[in-house]
C-alpha cells in the first residue's frame, strides 16, 4: 500500500460506522491520517471516535445523506473545520431489493438521495478548493450492479450507476484542474449492508446469512491500494467485471447466465404477490369428507359409507396443488364433510398462508375446541362460517343430529 497518499492527508469518509466505514478509518487513522469521518447517528460516531488511536487527528461530523442540501453542509462544515480536503472518500450507500415492477418511489427517491445526489454534490462543493489548491482525489465506492441487470438489484445498481458514469466524465473534466477521480468496484462484503437494506416483502438479496462475502478487512485493503493508484475504474473481483463487459458485448449471453438466479427470485417473490396480480381467485379444496354428525339434509351418507372411512383429502392431492397457490388469492377448505376432521388441515392453512392466501373453511363447530381454536388464529385464519340449522336449541339438535347446540355456541363464543 502507498502509506505516503494518506499520511497527513485530510480525508473526509462517509459512511465511517458502518462495517466497511469503520474498517478503513482504522486503517486510514494506521496511515496517520487527519480524518473528518461523518455519519448520520452522532452515538455511533462517538463510539468509533473512541475506538480509534488516540494520536489521530479528528474531527467527527454528523450528517444524514439523505436530506437534500446535506451534503454541500457537510462539505462547507468539513472544509471550516478541517481547513482543507484533500482526499473525499464517497463510501457511505444504501441497498435497496425490489423487483424493479414493485419498486416504491418514495424509497427510489430516497436511495437516489444517498447513493447518487449525496456523493456528487459533495464533489462538486469540494471541487472549487481542490481546483484553488491544484490537487485533490475522490474515491468513489460504487457496484458492479450498476453495470449487471441483476434480478432485485436493478435500483440499487441505477443508483451506483448513475453516480459512476456522471463521475468518470468528471474525472476527464477535472484532469487538467490536478483533480483525481477513482471509481472502485469491490465484491460482495462480509458485513451488513445487505442486512441493512431497503427491500420490498421479504426479499433476502443475495448475501442474507451472516457469513457471506469477502471479509471486511480484505476488502479494505484492496479499496486502500486502490485510491492509491492511477485514476480510473478499478474492479476487485473479476466475476463482476466479465459480467459488466459482457453484458455490453454480449447482453444474451448475460442474461442466459442470470436466469436461474431470476427464477430463483420470482418464485420467492411470488409468496408475495399482491392479490390484485394473482391468477385465481378462490380455490374451494375438498379437504374432508368425513363428518361427526349425521344431518338429516346430508346428501353424502351413501358416498361416505362406500368410500368406509377414507373420506380425508392425501397429502398426496395437497402436494399437488402447493405449486400453485402463489397465484390462488383465497382458499377455501370446504367439502362435504368437517374440515376439522381433516388431520392435516392446520398445516395445510399455514402453508397456504405463507403463499401469500387467504384461508378459511366452513365447520359446524362441535370440535372447535378452545386449545384448537387458539391454533387456527396463531396459523393466521382468515375467515370462518358456521353451519346452524333452526330457530332453537331443539329444532337445531333435531336436524344437526349428533350435535350439542350448547356446546357449539361455547366454542363460537370463545373464537370471537
Amino acid at each position: 500500500m502507498a502509506i505516503e497518499l494518506y499520511h497527513d492527508k485530510s480525508i473526509l469518509l462517509t459512511g465511517a460506522t458502518g462495517d466497511l466505514g469503520r474498517t478503513i478509518a482504522h486503517t486510514l487513522a494506521e496511515a496517520g491520517a487527519r480524518l473528518v469521518i461523518t455519519s448520520r447517528s452522532e452515538e455511533k460516531l462517538a463510539a468509533l471516535a473512541e475506538e480509534l488511536p488516540q494520536h489521530t487527528p479528528l474531527i467527527a461530523l454528523t450528517a444524514d445523506l439523505s436530506v437534500p442540501g446535506a451534503a454541500a453542509r457537510l462539505a462547507e462544515q468539513a472544509l471550516e473545520q478541517a481547513g482543507r480536503i484533500d482526499l473525499l472518500i464517497n463510501n457511505a450507500g444504501l441497498g435497496y431489493f425490489a423487483l424493479m415492477e414493485e419498486a416504491d418511489e418514495q424509497k427510489l427517491r430516497y436511495l437516489f438521495e444517498v447513493n447518487t445526489f449525496s456523493p456528487f454534490a459533495l464533489i462538486q462543493a469540494l471541487v472549487p478548493h481542490m481546483s484553488m489548491r491544484g490537487s485533490g482525489r475522490i474515491v468513489n465506492i460504487v457496484s458492479s450492479a450498476g453495470r449487471v441487470p441483476i434480478p432485485t438489484v436493478g435500483a440499487y445498481g441505477g443508483s451506483k450507476s448513475a453516480l459512476a458514469v456522471m463521475t468518470n466524465t468528471m474525472r476527464l473534466e477535472l484532469e487538467p484542474k490536478g483533480i483525481e477521480i477513482i471509481n472502485i468496484y469491490p465484491g460482495t462484503v462480509n458485513d451488513s449492508f445487505e442486512r441493512n437494506a431497503l427491500r420490498e416483502g421479504n426479499r433476502p438479496g443475495l448475501c442474507p446469512t451472516a457469513d457471506c462475502g469477502d471479509e471486511q478487512e480484505d476488502i479494505t485493503a484492496q479499496i486502500m491500494e486502490a485510491a492509491a493508484g492511477p485514476p480510473g475504474e478499478v474492479w476487485l473481483e473479476k466475476t463482476g467485471k466479465w459480467l459488466a463487459l459482457a453484458a455490453i458485448a454480449w447482453p444474451s449471453l448475460v442474461d442466459n447466465r442470470l436466469k436461474d438466479l431470476r427464477n430463483r427470485v420470482l418464485h420467492e417473490s411470488d409468496r408475495h404477490k399482491p392479490h390484485r396480480y394473482r391468477r385465481w381467485r378462490l380455490w374451494q379444496v375438498e379437504s374432508s369428507l368425513a363428518c361427526n354428525l349425521q344431518c338429516l339434509m346430508c346428501p353424502w351418507k351413501g358416498e361416505r359409507q362406500q368410500l368406509g372411512g377414507r373420506g380425508n383429502m392425501s397429502e398426496e392431492v395437497w402436494q399437488a396443488l402447493v405449486p400453485y397457490l402463489h397465484d390462488v388469492r383465497s382458499v377455501d377448505f370446504t367439502g362435504g364433510g368437517e374440515p376439522l376432521l381433516q388431520p392435516r388441515l392446520l398445516d395445510w392453512l399455514m402453508e397456504a398462508k405463507l403463499h401469500g392466501c387467504d384461508a378459511g373453511f366452513l365447520t359446524n363447530g362441535l370440535l372447535l375446541k378452545p386449545a384448537l381454536a387458539d391454533r387456527l388464529i396463531d396459523n393466521g385464519l382468515n375467515w370462518i362460517c358456521f353451519s346452524i340449522d333452526g330457530a332453537d336449541k331443539a329444532t337445531y339438535e333435531s336436524i344437526r343430529q349428533g350435535s350439542n347446540f350448547d356446546t357449539v355456541c361455547a366454542n363460537i363464543k370463545y373464537l370471537t
